[in-house]
């Protein structure tokens, strides 16, 4: 698993690309949390090169957006591949945090936020 980051105005956009498995989730978090931290709207995370996400990622997702939240901050997920569209979908997820079809959507999001 790698990870580019992109700051766009007040909005940090990061592309993650590979396979999130358990033995890379607390990396990802840490640099997950510190762009949620330090941007000043929120955070965009393309999942469009991610090729597996094991059940851990979705609590730690889960647990960006409330952190977000709680920081009068947004997250958007964008390019979400149908296999893991699916999987949001069975496990809840998808109910609780915002989901973009493109990063167009996503940069949209967030400039009305």
């Amino acid at each position: 698993m790698d990870y580019k980051i992109n700051r766009e105005n007040a909005t940090c956009l990061v592309d993650l690309n590979g396979s999130l498995s358990n033995d890379l989730i607390d990396d990802i978090k840490n640099v997950l949390v510190k762009e949620v931290n330090e941007s000043k709207k929120g955070l965009i995370v393309s999942l469009e090169n991610v090729s597996f996400l094991c059940s851990a990622a979705f609590g730690m997702f889960f647990a960006l957006h409330t952190l977000a939240q709680k920081s009068g901050k947004k997250i958007c997920f964008c390019c979400v591949k149908q296999e893991i569209e699916k999987l949001f979908a069975i496990t809840g997820v998808h109910r609780h945090m915002n989901i973009a079809k493109t990063r167009d959507e996503a940069l949209s999001f967030m400039k009305s936020y």
